[in-house]
Order: structure tokens, then C-alpha cells, then sequence
């Protein structure tokens, strides 16, 4: 064998099933030997790392398991706290449009005024004095007339 081995001889190298000829060109030919070594290396290396996720896949399966039972029990705070930020946005909202924007506290002070504690007093007296309560003082006097 003269030239370099094909591609179908060389699978069959990796593979370890080749014939009496692809063995004595490989003890010959110092590239086709050193390219077969180079395939059987990564080949060796692409196993060991599938056998190596395997291996930590199946040890990682019941933790993700309950980290996904953990997360469908608590939801993201971030939706968490974009919820409250609603909640508070639209009270907020509501508050302002409910009373105009306008100041509350000096309105009510100018509308009510206080009454003094002496009419108070007065009136408290006055209802207290009476015999009979205001809407039945036609009932108590049926002489008068309406």
C-alpha cells in the first residue's frame, strides 16, 4: 500500500476491525497510525464525558425536581412585588381622581366649624328636657289637630 488509508479503512482502524493490509500500513505509515490514535483519543474522550453527564444527570434529577416544586409553591418575587406595585399604583389613582387633586384639609377646616361647647350643651339639654322624643310629640297631645 502506497498511499494514505481511505475513510472507510479508517473507520474500520478506529473500530479496531480491519483487515491484515490496513494493519501493515499502519505500522508503516507513521500519519495514518498517528491520525487513528488521534481518532480513538477523542472517541475515548467523547465517551467518558457522555458516561460523566449520565452520571451527574442522574444525581441532579431529584434536586431539580424539587427546585421545581419549590418554585410552583413560591411565586418570583419579582411578579411578587409587580403585583403590590399595582395594587398600590391604582389606589394612588383612585385616590386622586375620587377627590380632584384638591387639599382636603383646608376645604374641611373653612366648611365645618366648630361648634363651642356651651351649644352644645344647650342642645344636649334641651333634648334631655324634653318628656317625649320629637317624633312622637303629636302622639303624646291627640287633642291638637293637624
Amino acid at each position: 500500500m502506497s498511499s494514505h488509508l481511505t475513510s472507510e479503512q479508517m473507520t474500520e482502524a478506529v473500530l479496531g476491525d480491519y483487515s491484515r493490509d490496513v494493519g501493515a500500513h499502519l505500522r508503516e505509515c507513521a500519519a495514518c497510525h498517528a491520525e487513528v490514535r488521534r481518532w480513538q483519543s477523542d472517541l475515548s474522550a467523547f465517551g467518558s464525558a457522555v458516561r460523566n453527564w449520565s452520571e451527574a444527570e442522574a444525581t441532579a434529577a431529584p434536586v431539580r425536581r424539587k427546585a421545581a416544586r419549590w418554585r410552583a409553591a413560591f411565586p418570583r418575587p419579582f411578579s411578587v412585588v409587580a403585583v403590590c406595585a399595582s395594587i398600590l399604583l391604582l389606589c394612588v389613582l383612585a385616590e386622586f381622581h375620587y377627590f380632584g387633586g384638591r387639599d382636603l384639609s383646608r376645604s374641611a377646616a373653612v366648611t365645618i366649624a366648630e361648634p363651642s361647647d356651651a351649644v352644645l350643651m344647650q342642645d344636649v339639654n334641651a333634648e334631655l328636657s324634653r318628656t317625649v322624643p320629637g317624633p312622637m310629640e303629636p302622639l303624646s297631645n291627640p287633642s291638637v289637630a293637624r
